[in-house]
Order: C-alpha cells, then sequence, then structure tokens
C-alpha cells in the first residue's frame, strides 16, 4: 500500500494596522461678558469680551472652525437675551459678532462666527475674536445683580460646507457669564413754596411746593429736610428772615400732610419722608403754614432749606 501525503499551503497576509492620522480637535474659551456697575440703564451701555478657539492639528495646516454661543439663561432666545436678577427680574441685552451688528448665534439655528485657526509647528494654534455686548436703554428695574449662564461651543463642518449648514463634529463647549450691576440712582429737585403777598398774618397763611424724586425701580428712600438757613432756626421752630438774612423774624413749619400733623425733619427732629423708587419722576408735596401771629415790618421774608435724598 502506498501512502499520498498532501500538503495543503495556505497563503496568508498579514496586514498590520497602519498608524491613523491625528484627528484634528478644537476647544473654546470665553471671558466673562462684564458690563460693571450702572445705575439704572436710561442710556445705551456695551461692552466687549473675547471668545478663544485652539485647535490641534497637522503643522501649518488651517483649520476652519464654526463658534457658537447659546441664548443664555431661561426665558431667552438668541434674538432676545436677558440677564436675570434673584427676583426674576429681566434685563434685555445682546450680544454681537461686529458692534451694533448680526446676533450671534447657537448651534440649534445659524452658527454665528466662521474662525480660521491656522496649526502651528507644534501641532496646536489658537485664534481670538471679539463677541459685543449691548443692555438696551430705558430699561425701568430694581437695583440688584442680573446674569446670565452661556455656553460657547465649537464645530468642525464637514469638507467646505458653511456655518449655516450644520454638518460636522461638535467639539466639547465652555461656559461663561454675562453680567451687570444695577447700583441704582436718585435724584431730587425742588420747586419754590410761596406764601404769596399778605397785608398782615393776623389769621395765617398756608400754601405748598413740591419735590421731584426720580429713583430707581423699588429703590428704598428716605427725604430729610434741615432747619433753613435763617439765623437761630431749629427744625421744631423755623423762621423766616427780612431778605433772607439776620435773625428769624416770622414763624413757620413744614408738614408731610396737608393736615399739618408731622412736621418734615431729618429722622432726628421731625420725621424724613419714606419713599420707594419707581423709575420714574414722583411729585411730593411739601405743606408750609405760617400761624397768625404779630405782622411785622413789610417786606420779602424767606428761608432756604435744603432736602436731602438718602437711598
Amino acid at each position: 500500500m502506498s501512502l499520498r501525503f498532501v500538503l495543503v499551503l495556505f497563503a496568508l497576509l498579514l496586514l498590520w494596522p497602519a498608524h491613523a492620522q491625528a484627528q484634528s480637535t478644537c476647544s473654546t474659551s470665553a471671558q466673562t461678558l462684564a458690563f460693571g456697575t450702572i445705575g439704572t440703564p436710561t442710556a445705551q451701555r456695551d461692552t466687549s469680551a473675547n471668545v478663544t478657539v485652539t485647535c490641534s492639528g497637522s503643522p501649518g495646516s488651517v483649520r476652519r472652525v464654526c463658534v457658537s454661543i447659546d441664548a443664555g439663561t431661561f426665558p431667552s432666545t438668541v434674538n432676545s437675551r436677558v440677564m436675570v436678577n434673584g427676583l426674576f427680574n429681566w434685563l434685555d441685552y445682546g450680544i454681537t459678532t461686529t458692534p451694533g451688528g448680526a446676533n450671534w448665534g447657537n448651534y440649534f439655528g445659524s452658527d454665528g462666527q466662521e474662525v480660521q485657526v491656522t496649526i502651528g509647528g507644534g501641532g496646536s494654534g489658537s485664534e481670538t475674536v471679539a463677541m459685543y455686548g449691548r443692555i438696551a436703554a430705558n430699561q425701568n428695574l430694581p437695583a440688584g445683580t442680573y446674569t446670565s449662564s452661556l455656553t460657547v461651543r465649537a464645530r468642525i463642518p464637514s469638507g467646505g460646507s458653511p456655518c449655516s449648514n450644520l454638518t460636522g463634529s461638535y467639539q466639547t463647549p465652555s461656559s461663561f457669564l454675562a453680567t451687570v450691576t444695577l447700583g441704582g440712582t436718585c435724584t431730587i429737585a425742588a420747586s419754590t413754596l410761596n406764601f404769596g403777598t399778605v397785608a398782615n398774618l393776623t389769621g395765617g397763611v398756608s400754601a405748598s411746593g413740591a419735590l421731584t424724586v426720580t429713583c430707581s425701580s423699588a429703590m428704598p428712600y428716605t427725604v430729610a429736610l434741615n432747619a433753613g438757613t435763617t439765623a437761630g432756626n431749629t427744625i421744631a421752630a423755623r423762621k423766616l428772615s427780612l431778605e433772607g438774612s439776620g435773625p428769624g423774624i416770622v414763624s413757620y413749619q413744614l408738614y408731610q400732610d396737608g393736615g399739618h400733623t408731622t412736621i418734615w425733619g431729618d429722622g432726628t427732629a421731625g420725621a424724613a419722608y419714606p419713599g420707594t423708587g419707581t423709575g420714574t419722576a414722583q411729585t411730593i408735596p411739601v405743606y408750609g403754614d405760617v400761624p397768625a401771629q404779630a405782622t411785622p415790618a413789610g417786606g420779602t421774608y424767606r428761608d432756604t432749606v435744603t432736602a436731602t435724598i438718602t437711598y
């Protein structure tokens, strides 16, 4: 018997995996968009901050990156961003790609800014661009700190597609704040309290004037009146002097009410007037009374009283 040996040869090809080219990755960071401390924003307020995009990749290559900023804290939208205080009051502001330009959008809509990043010899590169913030004018809001937390994110678009074509790979986002502090303001103005022209003081005279106070919305304040400039005056015993100089001759008093029960003073003598701002001008009456008394020689009698607002 003969034996047959069959030799079966297997042709094998072993492919070792090639080293893959490192894919580009990009990250973003942003400075705080800080508007500082201001009074009630009756005028437009602008500021700016930087957004930095950092990418890795092949040295010498240029990476196109779409950079987006989301709407921020609820109830913001990209086209109507707001900062919010602890009482959930809203302050309107915007973030744009150029001063007064288009709103910087988010990655759920149109990405707002294309950035070109050149990769350096070490395999990484960065590019910094500005974002511009604007607070709208004529906002009647309480004092306090208003903030919004926002997300900035990079997307590497597919091929040559524009940023408005939402393709490509989204990169890890980062957060930053928009913030402003409304310090609150108050102003005060006064009109003359004129008792008019009288022949005598046997029956006494009453009159009224007014203070005009404008304070930030919800801002508590007090208004104090001093004793006046006539020599020897006190809050409890105010007097008018002839031509506003020399000793007091004609007794008078200032009150917070038409019934002449609450003497208006500084809180130490007499009562300071308490109020709360509305963001608009408030008119506060001042009631004056010259009681019946001996009639002095003819002439003009006056006193100068200083009103001080504290807030």
